[in-house]
């Protein structure tokens, strides 16, 4: 880390007073004080589920700050990935010859994966996750951009450094404010984990009746015991997959249409489950987060350097819609006495969550955005971008950003420009969740 990113890390840091924010945490992370092993289960059951929500959210930001300019974000958002995420962006496609096409790459760590490694933990084990709150709000950021060949040599290459702290943060599942939502989700688990072994079991003495004496397991003229005894039996003929393919081709339409039957008087808390996950995740998802940065981008000896000190702001409008906002001043250090450019930056962005989240695992959610962003300089006409981005997820923890954006002018020349980016980023924390 850089000394002038390691100084603006400490000033922050003590400005917020970090190692003194009050946090209301939940107390259930502490599953050793369960009164019994019913209470102790469902500890243990609440906390995976808290983990697993947060680890999910697609609003976490996994790509290139806003400050370089091949990066697919025209936006930053409050936060970034639980553990480390990679950004690698290729050079964009313009209508501009005169303009230099720029790839980059970063890596952003949170302070929590550190802590993690220093204490030999598994840093996605549910209670230690929960327990530790406070590191997963500060993140660095390390990265590079590159531009082709015809630009000269001192702009070629620029070293990208960033730390961000998040602040307020209503997002976090271990929050007060959502103790409630979680505990919800936990009281349904239980009847809907019942109508599901009513299922089972209905469906295996269905088939056992219809199927049973045909197989040679025959329940009349037997004692309990023996029926039981035989019910056990055909059970176990259900578990290998080539002895219920053989036993599912032997049933009829009207066994089909029973099966159904038994499956569909025993649903509602199933679906009642499952609506009430989706709507406690957008819930959370659309709650306030608030967090402060700094960027750094510099160049050789004989290029310009940039600063950026930034406040930023999510907020939900409605299930599924998010607005991001970033308010900055920025700073351009140029070696050329006098040519300096300070001065202040708007950016807002609407993401909307195209595919909705019905379970905790599997891919993530498609995601469309529309960003727009002013920036006043000193030295400069005001220059304004607009962009909209699609971002495809391949898997869980891995995407593809694809943006299209506009700019009325450039910082090199005065003509606007219309550039189409795209890129790959990847979560570890999700990738992780996706292989365990």
């Amino acid at each position: 880390m850089s000394r002038k990113l390691f100084f603006a890390t400490a000033l922050l840091m003590s400005c917020i007073g970090f190692n003194n924010i009050a946090l209301a945490q939940d107390s259930t992370v502490k599953c050793s004080t369960a009164e019994d092993f019913q209470e102790y289960i469902n500890c243990r059951v609440d906390n995976a589920v808290k983990a697993r929500i947060n680890q999910r959210n697609p609003m976490k930001q996994s790509e290139t700050p806003a400050l370089s300019t091949g990066s697919t974000s025209l936006v930053d958002q409050s936060s970034a990935s639980d553990l480390l995420n990679a950004a690698l962006n290729v050079a964009g496609i313009d209508n501009n010859s005169n303009q230099p096409d720029r790839s980059s790459f970063s890596i952003t760590a949170s302070a929590y994966a550190l802590q993690a490694a220093l204490e030999q933990r598994d840093p996605l084990d549910p209670s230690y996750y929960l327990r530790n709150r406070n590191w997963r709000r500060v993140w660095v950021t390390l990265g590079q951009e590159l531009a082709d060949n015809d630009t000269p040599v001192a702009a070629q290459k620029a070293n990208i450094y960033g730390v961000k702290i998040l602040v307020w943060d209503k997002r976090d599942i271990s929050d007060v404010d959502n103790r409630d939502r979680i505990k919800n989700v936990i009281q349904q688990m239980g009847p809907a984990a019942q109508k599901f072994g009513t299922i089972v079991r209905e469906v295996r003495l269905y088939l056992f009746r219809t199927l049973g004496p045909a197989l040679g397991f025959p329940s009349q003229g037997l004692t309990d015991a023996q029926v039981q005894e035989n019910l056990i039996k055909f059970g176990n003929r259900l578990e290998t997959k080539e002895s219920l393919a053989s036993l599912v081709g032997l049933l009829q339409e009207k066994d089909e249409e029973a099966i159904d039957e038994i499956i569909e008087a025993n649903l509602d808390y199933e679906v009642q489950l499952a609506d009430t996950l989706r709507q406690t995740i957008e819930e959370i998802r659309t709650a306030p987060q608030f967090s402060l940065s700094f960027q750094t981008k510099t160049r050789a000896d004989d290029g310009t350097d940039e600063y950026r000190g930034e406040a930023i702001l999510d907020y939900g409008i409605v299930n599924r819609v998010n607005l991001s906002l970033n308010a900055s001043f920025d700073y351009k250090d140029s070696k050329v006495i006098t040519e300096d450019m300070r001065g202040g930056r708007l950016a807002l962005e609407t993401q909307f969550q195209l595919t909705p989240e019905t379970k905790l695992i599997g891919r993530g959610p498609w995601m469309f955005s529309i960003g727009a962003e002013g920036e006043w300089m000193t030295q400069m006409t005001p220059t304004y971008q607009a962009q909209a981005k699609v971002t495809i997820p391949i898997i869980f923890g891995l995407n593809l950003p694809v943006s299209v954006s506009w700019a009325n002018r450039t910082e090199l020349i005065k003509e606007s420009e219309v550039r189409g980016r795209f890129g790959f980023t990847f979560d570890i924390a999700k990738l992780a969740n996706a292989f365990r």
